[in-house]
C-alpha cells in the first residue's frame, strides 16, 4: 500500500509477483494446512494494493495474476495431484475464498484474477487486445476457459464472432468443469 501511495507501481508489482509465486512447502501448497495467518496477510496485502494497481497498472497486474495462477495449476499437475475442480457448480465470479480466509494459493489467485479481468474488459470490451486475451483464455486450461466464458456472457454484443465459434464447438456441450459458465453464456446469448 505504501508503494502504491507513492506511485511506485512497478516495485509494488515486483513484490506482489514474488509474494504470489507458487512454492511447494514439504510437498504441499504454501497455504495448505495450518497457514491461516499467512493466508490472512496475503489477502490483506492484496486487498490494500489491488484497487490502485487495477486502476493504474491493470495489464501488469493481470499478467502477474495470470502467470502465477498458471504456474500454480502447472505445479499441481506436475506433482501428480488429481486435478481438482474449483467449485464446479458455482460460477467462478461468485467464489468466496478471500471473504472466508480459506483456500489454497490457486483459489486466491483465481479470485483476484477474475476481479481484475472483469474490470479490465468492462472498461473497453471492443479493444483488440481484450478480444485476443479472451481467445487466449478460451484456448487455455479449464480454469481459464471458465473465466473466458464468463467474460463472453458479460459482454456478448462485443464478442459475437467468438461466441458463435464457441457455440458451434461440440466439446463445449459435454460435461466438463466449464459447463456451468458455458451454459450461462448460452442462456445469455438467447435472452
Amino acid at each position: 500500500e505504501h508503494l502504491c501511495s507513492h506511485n511506485a507501481y512497478d516495485t509494488a508489482l515486483e513484490i506482489l509477483d514474488v509474494i504470489l509465486t507458487p512454492r511447494q512447502v514439504n510437498g504441499n501448497d504454501q497455504l495448505e494446512g495450518n497457514q491461516g495467518m499467512t493466508r490472512y496477510r496475503l489477502i490483506q496485502a492484496l486487498e490494500e494494493t489491488f484497487p490502485k494497481l487495477c486502476e493504474e497498472r491493470p495489464d501488469d497486474l493481470i499478467k502477474v495474476l495470470y502467470t502465477n495462477l498458471e504456474n500454480a495449476l502447472r505445479i499441481e499437475w506436475e506433482d501428480g495431484v488429481e486435478y481438482e475442480v474449483i467449485v464446479k457448480q458455482k460460477p467462478v465470479t461468485e467464489l468466496d475464498y478471500v471473504d472466508e480466509n480459506r483456500g489454497k494459493l490457486k483459489h486466491i489467485l483465481l479470485e483476484y484474477f477474475i476481479r481484475a479481468v472483469m474490470t479490465w474488459i468492462a472498461e473497453n470490451p471492443a479493444a483488440a487486445e481484450r478480444r485476443e486475451f479472451v481467445e487466449e483464455l478460451l484456448d487455455g486450461p479449464i480454469m481459464f476457459q471458465r473465466v473466458g466464458f464468463t467474460l463472453l456472457a458479460a459482454h456478448p454484443e462485443h464478442f459475437v464472432d467468438i461466441i458463435e465459434t464457441e457455440l458451434l464447438e461440440i466439446e463445449n456441450y459435454r460435461d466438463h468443469p466449464a459447463t456451468f459458465e458455458f451454459y450461462h453464456l448460452l442462456a445469455t446469448t438467447f435472452e
